[in-house]
Protein backbone atom coordinates (compact mmCIF):
# COMPACT_ATOMS: atom_id res chain seq x y z
CA UNK A 1 0.00 0.00 0.00
CA UNK A 2 1.25 3.48 -0.86
CA UNK A 3 2.21 5.80 1.93
CA UNK A 4 0.89 9.31 1.39
CA UNK A 5 1.37 12.51 3.37
CA UNK A 6 -0.41 15.85 3.29
CA UNK A 7 1.97 18.57 4.55
CA UNK A 8 0.58 22.08 4.88
CA UNK A 9 0.99 25.48 6.45
CA UNK A 10 -2.06 27.52 7.40
CA UNK A 11 -2.20 30.92 9.07
CA UNK A 12 -5.98 31.39 9.18
CA UNK A 13 -7.22 27.80 9.06
CA UNK A 14 -8.49 27.74 5.47
CA UNK A 15 -5.53 25.75 4.10
CA UNK A 16 -5.82 23.45 7.15
CA UNK A 17 -9.47 22.79 6.27
CA UNK A 18 -8.44 21.63 2.77
CA UNK A 19 -5.58 19.51 4.13
CA UNK A 20 -7.88 17.79 6.62
CA UNK A 21 -10.36 17.03 3.84
CA UNK A 22 -7.61 15.52 1.65
CA UNK A 23 -6.31 13.13 4.32
CA UNK A 24 -9.16 10.57 4.12
CA UNK A 25 -9.38 10.88 0.32
CA UNK A 26 -5.72 9.84 0.03
CA UNK A 27 -5.52 7.60 3.10
CA UNK A 28 -2.70 9.96 4.07
CA UNK A 29 -0.82 10.99 7.16
CA UNK A 30 -0.87 14.68 8.12
CA UNK A 31 1.98 17.09 8.82
CA UNK A 32 1.38 20.66 9.91
CA UNK A 33 4.29 22.94 9.06
CA UNK A 34 4.30 25.19 12.09
CA UNK A 35 5.94 28.52 12.74
CA UNK A 36 8.04 28.94 15.84
CA UNK A 37 6.79 32.55 16.18
CA UNK A 38 3.03 33.22 16.13
CA UNK A 39 1.40 35.12 13.25
CA UNK A 40 -1.70 36.35 15.05
CA UNK A 41 -3.60 39.53 14.29
CA UNK A 42 -2.71 42.42 12.03
CA UNK A 43 1.00 42.31 12.88
CA UNK A 44 1.09 38.61 11.94
CA UNK A 45 -0.63 39.41 8.66
CA UNK A 46 1.84 42.19 7.86
CA UNK A 47 4.82 40.02 8.85
CA UNK A 48 3.54 37.26 6.59
CA UNK A 49 3.21 39.59 3.61
CA UNK A 50 6.65 41.09 4.16
CA UNK A 51 8.32 37.69 4.52
CA UNK A 52 6.60 36.42 1.38
CA UNK A 53 7.74 39.40 -0.70
CA UNK A 54 11.30 39.15 0.65
CA UNK A 55 11.46 35.35 0.21
CA UNK A 56 12.34 35.01 3.91
CA UNK A 57 13.03 31.68 5.59
CA UNK A 58 11.51 31.83 9.08
CA UNK A 59 12.23 29.19 11.68
CA UNK A 60 9.73 26.32 11.66
CA UNK A 61 9.10 23.56 14.18
CA UNK A 62 11.18 20.40 13.65
CA UNK A 63 9.74 17.80 11.29
CA UNK A 64 9.55 14.39 12.97
CA UNK A 65 8.21 12.29 10.06
CA UNK A 66 10.69 10.40 7.86
CA UNK A 67 9.74 12.12 4.63
CA UNK A 68 11.72 9.82 2.32
CA UNK A 69 9.42 6.95 3.31
CA UNK A 70 6.36 8.49 1.63
CA UNK A 71 5.39 7.62 -1.93
CA UNK A 72 3.48 10.89 -2.40
CA UNK A 73 3.57 14.15 -0.47
CA UNK A 74 0.85 16.72 -1.15
CA UNK A 75 2.05 20.20 -0.18
CA UNK A 76 -0.49 22.87 0.76
CA UNK A 77 0.10 26.57 1.26
CA UNK A 78 -1.84 29.80 1.36
CA UNK A 79 -0.90 32.39 -1.25
CA UNK A 80 0.65 35.42 0.42
CA UNK A 81 0.83 38.48 -1.84
CA UNK A 82 1.29 36.24 -4.89
CA UNK A 83 3.95 34.12 -3.17
CA UNK A 84 4.31 30.78 -1.43
CA UNK A 85 4.01 31.19 2.35
CA UNK A 86 7.40 31.67 4.02
CA UNK A 87 7.01 28.61 6.33
CA UNK A 88 6.34 26.41 3.26
CA UNK A 89 9.32 28.01 1.52
CA UNK A 90 11.48 27.05 4.50
CA UNK A 91 10.12 23.49 4.53
CA UNK A 92 10.84 23.05 0.81
CA UNK A 93 14.32 24.48 1.13
CA UNK A 94 15.17 22.28 4.12
CA UNK A 95 13.40 19.05 3.12
CA UNK A 96 12.62 19.22 -0.60
CA UNK A 97 15.38 16.86 -1.72
CA UNK A 98 13.91 14.04 0.40
CA UNK A 99 10.48 14.23 -1.24
CA UNK A 100 9.86 11.58 -3.92
CA UNK A 101 6.58 12.47 -5.65
CA UNK A 102 4.80 15.73 -4.91
CA UNK A 103 1.54 17.50 -5.67
CA UNK A 104 0.62 21.06 -4.73
CA UNK A 105 -2.50 22.82 -3.57
CA UNK A 106 -3.01 26.42 -2.52
CA UNK A 107 -5.71 28.59 -1.08
CA UNK A 108 -5.95 32.24 -2.03
CA UNK A 109 -8.08 35.35 -1.98
CA UNK A 110 -8.50 35.61 -5.75
CA UNK A 111 -5.21 35.07 -7.57
CA UNK A 112 -1.57 34.14 -7.26
CA UNK A 113 -1.74 30.36 -7.70
CA UNK A 114 0.50 30.12 -10.77
CA UNK A 115 3.30 32.25 -9.31
CA UNK A 116 3.04 30.30 -6.04
CA UNK A 117 3.22 26.93 -7.83
CA UNK A 118 6.16 28.17 -9.91
CA UNK A 119 8.04 29.18 -6.76
CA UNK A 120 7.38 25.73 -5.29
CA UNK A 121 8.65 24.09 -8.50
CA UNK A 122 11.76 26.28 -8.41
CA UNK A 123 12.46 25.41 -4.77
CA UNK A 124 12.10 21.69 -5.50
CA UNK A 125 13.82 21.75 -8.88
CA UNK A 126 11.01 19.74 -10.46
CA UNK A 127 7.33 19.77 -11.34
CA UNK A 128 4.38 18.45 -9.35
CA UNK A 129 2.21 15.46 -10.30
CA UNK A 130 -0.83 17.73 -10.08
CA UNK A 131 -1.89 21.11 -8.72
CA UNK A 132 -5.12 22.45 -7.25
CA UNK A 133 -5.91 26.11 -6.59
CA UNK A 134 -8.91 27.05 -4.46
CA UNK A 135 -10.23 30.43 -3.45
CA UNK A 136 -10.88 31.07 0.21
CA UNK A 137 -14.52 31.85 -0.59
CA UNK A 138 -14.99 28.47 -2.32
CA UNK A 139 -13.52 26.66 0.70
CA UNK A 140 -15.54 28.64 3.25
CA UNK A 141 -18.74 27.91 1.31
CA UNK A 142 -17.74 24.23 1.00
CA UNK A 143 -17.95 24.37 -2.79
CA UNK A 144 -14.47 22.84 -3.13
CA UNK A 145 -15.25 19.22 -2.26
CA UNK A 146 -15.86 17.99 -5.82
CA UNK A 147 -12.54 19.52 -6.86
CA UNK A 148 -10.84 17.72 -3.95
CA UNK A 149 -12.42 14.42 -4.98
CA UNK A 150 -11.13 14.86 -8.55
CA UNK A 151 -7.66 15.95 -7.38
CA UNK A 152 -7.33 12.96 -5.06
CA UNK A 153 -8.60 10.53 -7.71
CA UNK A 154 -6.07 11.87 -10.22
CA UNK A 155 -3.24 11.43 -7.71
CA UNK A 156 -4.29 7.91 -6.78
CA UNK A 157 -4.57 6.90 -10.45
CA UNK A 158 -1.09 8.25 -11.21
CA UNK A 159 0.58 6.02 -8.61
CA UNK A 160 0.46 2.27 -9.33
CA UNK A 161 1.16 1.49 -5.66
CA UNK A 162 -1.94 3.46 -4.67
CA UNK A 163 -4.43 1.33 -6.60
CA UNK A 164 -5.44 -0.72 -3.57
CA UNK A 165 -5.76 2.41 -1.50
CA UNK A 166 -8.00 4.08 -4.09
CA UNK A 167 -10.37 1.11 -4.14
CA UNK A 168 -10.69 1.20 -0.35
CA UNK A 169 -11.68 4.87 -0.16
CA UNK A 170 -15.32 5.76 -0.69
CA UNK A 171 -15.90 9.02 -2.54
CA UNK A 172 -16.66 11.82 -0.12
CA UNK A 173 -20.00 13.54 -0.34
CA UNK A 174 -19.82 16.98 -1.85
CA UNK A 175 -21.81 20.07 -2.54
CA UNK A 176 -22.35 20.69 -6.28
CA UNK A 177 -20.31 23.54 -7.74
Amino acid sequence: MARNLVAYHSRTGITRQVALALVPRLAADLLEIRDVRPRDGMLGYLRSALEAMQASLPEIAPVTQELAGYDLIVLGTPVWVGHVSSPMRRFLRDHGQRLRRVAFFCTMGERGAESTFQQMRDLLGRDAEATLALTDRTVCQERHLRSLDEFAARLLRSCPAATATAAEIEPASHVPL
